[in-house]
């Protein structure tokens, strides 16, 4: 299409007619944005597979989660929302006193926060993150509400981005019909 219209654009022996070649421009140019726009949102779609993969398969990821999974919930045992937020009082605190879990979680946290912003700039398409991650970003925003309102209490920019996503997918309803529904 980009080549019908640049073809067009340089032949005015051809077509005369002014609003002949201003048409082939247009074709020409509109190719070159709808090509752009696709480039652009391949790579925003590649980028969150890319990101869901290494969060699935990091071994450090995978580490601290097993951490914070043993400690918080231990396996075959699965807890409420409430009992969750249990473990942390108004100060921030957890009634669970290791520094590997603090650690693990403070990972944890930041692992979301820059998957966040990512979905925030555009370089992460959200419906896919929305698709796979929404229970989780959703669990552990609400663990984690008391140490992350404390901090956020010293420094209000602190998970900017990850509460950004966490109210996006907790407003939204959890699936899109989509072209089946």
């Amino acid at each position: 299409m980009a080549l019908i219209g640049a073809w067009l654009a340089s032949q005015p022996d051809v077509l005369p007619n002014a609003w002949v070649l201003l048409g082939g421009v247009a074709v020409a140019a509109m190719a070159i944005f709808a090509n752009a726009w696709i480039g652009w949102r391949s790579a925003a779609v590649a980028h969150a597979l890319d990101t869901l993969q290494t969060l699935r398969t990091d071994r450090e990821y995978l580490i601290n989660a097993y951490v914070v999974r043993n400690r918080a919930m231990p396996l075959g045992r699965a807890l409420s929302s409430d009992q969750l937020a249990a473990f942390w009082d108004d100060s921030g605190k957890s009634s669970i006193d290791d520094p590997s879990f603090f650690d693990a979680s403070r990972f944890l946290l930041n692992q979301y926060e820059f998957l966040a912003a990512g979905v925030r700039s555009g370089a992460i398409d959200y419906l896919i993150v929305r698709q796979t991650l929404r229970g989780t970003i959703i669990a552990i925003v609400n663990t984690y509400a008391a140490p992350i309102r404390k901090m956020r209490n010293d420094n209000p920019r602190v998970f900017e981005h990850l509460l950004w996503l966490y109210r996006r997918m907790r407003d939204m309803p959890p699936y899109d019909r989509g072209p089946f529904g």
